[in-house]
């Protein structure tokens, strides 16, 4: 009875520990009151499952240096009662030590040891290794079920400990993770408000010399230099914000976005580009940023696609169509490139490595996709020998009114 009453006081005292160290320091100084062990260590299985590593703390500061291999031929008597989950009594009189034996008793400064292992529900996350008197090792054997039940709460504690642990790192690097993927992006969106800074400054240094009017000029690069700041400023958000709930001037965001490019001196004097635009069903649902986002990064690509031999590029309004019992627009951004290959088509909105230069290659339509999920939208693709298109559906305003054609295209969100 005093035995279970102890062990249920050490259970508890153990699930009260808040951390991995305080609970392996709960653990030895419990083993020494109820056992008069001189001195106690606890080895853990490392990931691997292949190896008992010696647990940091306590006053044997060489023990976080110790492994023994759980391999019963390589490990010993520790590795083989860790392996049958029974308690070993070792010591200097009995049989041959192994030179684990030998230094875990160095190590503790006595001449015999008890190995416990800590075993719950079949699984032994680890040993303790307490050291007593050669005297003490037949004291301890009778109380070999009192070491057993003490065991068994010791790594029921241990396991919930380090699931806690585990998941909180799992969720840490979960984290890092999305930081470093979001800084990516980052890095990725940055550079195409910078690429139109840095051409707008050529221009504006030209007008200037020829000593004409700079306004427009000045107005993109205000616009452009607003933006770094929002991207850089979308980085610092925990948590992903909603777009913004206002309504779209279609046209009015493709044509920006047209003019930006070809005063610009962007697009080279073999390609066209040109807005296509229906002004009875100009208006949809979002933010105008994330739009001209989206637009950007597809014409640069159309632009790409078409060097060096040229060709047509063209933002397309096609007017409201019914997808799911739902209003939207249909937009659409089409070159005459030589189209996507197969391989490429297949993991389009994957963030991978495409053949063009740079660290952030790849990773452009991925952000499109992005950006169009988060304005409630859907984007598709179809590309072919004479060209390219990326269609976008944007969710027409509440209240749109217009005769819209039922589309007989399917359109598939990715």
């Amino acid at each position: 009875m005093q035995s279970m009453m102890l062990v249920s006081e050490v259970g508890r005292t153990l699930a009260r520990q808040e951390s991995e160290a305080g609970l392996l320091e709960a653990m030895v100084r419990s083993a020494r009151v109820l056992f008069d062990f001189d001195n106690t260590v606890v080895l853990l299985q490392d990931p691997t499952g292949q190896m008992l590593v010696g647990a940091p703390g306590g006053h044997n500061a060489r023990i976080a240096e110790f492994a023994i291999p759980l391999a019963l031929a390589k490990g010993g008597q520790i590795a083989a009662a860790a392996q049958a989950r029974r308690i070993a009594y070792i010591g200097r009189e009995g049989a041959p030590l192994g030179l684990a034996e030998e230094q875990l008793l160095r190590m503790l400064g006595t001449d015999s040891m008890v190995c416990l292992p800590l075993v719950a529900g079949g699984r032994c996350p680890g040993v303790m290794v307490g050291g007593v008197a050669a005297w003490q090792v037949p004291v301890c054997q009778k109380r070999e079920r009192f070491l057993q039940s003490f065991g068994v709460q010791a790594a029921s504690a241990l396991e919930t400990a380090l699931l806690e642990h585990g998941q909180a790192r799992r969720q840490l690097a979960s984290v890092a993770e999305e930081y470093r993927e979001a800084s990516r992006r980052l890095l990725h969106e940055v550079n195409n408000p910078l690429a139109i800074i840095k051409n707008y400054l050529s221009v504006l240094d030209s007008k200037l010399e020829r000593q004409e009017p700079v306004a427009t000029e000045m107005s993109v690069l205000n616009e452009e230099i607003d933006r770094v700041g929002q991207l850089v400023q979308g980085l610092a958000e925990l948590k992903p914000q909603a777009a913004n709930a206002r309504v779209i001037d279609v046209a009015t965001v493709a044509g920006d976005v047209v003019r930006l490019f070809r005063a610009g001196q962007f697009v080279p004097a073999n390609v066209d580009i040109a807005t296509e635009l229906d002004e009875g069903a100009r208006l949809a649902e979002g933010d105008p940023d994330l739009l001209k986002q989206i637009l950007v990064n597809l014409v640069k690509n159309a632009v790409e696609a078409l060097a060096p031999g040229g060709g047509r590029i063209a933002i397309v309004n096609r007017g409201q169509v019914h997808r799911e019992r739902k209003l939207y627009v249909e937009l659409a951004v089409t070159d005459t490139g030589p189209g996507l290959p197969p391989e490429v088509m297949a993991k389009l909105f994957s963030a991978v490595q495409s053949t063009k230069e740079g660290a952030h290659r790849g990773r452009g339509l991925a952000i499109v996709h992005g950006l169009v999920t988060k304005l409630n939208g859907h984007i598709a693709c179809r590309s072919g020998r004479n060209g390219t298109a990326f269609d976008i559906l944007l969710p027409a305003p509440s209240g749109a009114s217009g005769a819209p054609a039922l589309s007989t295209r399917a359109l598939g969100s990715v």
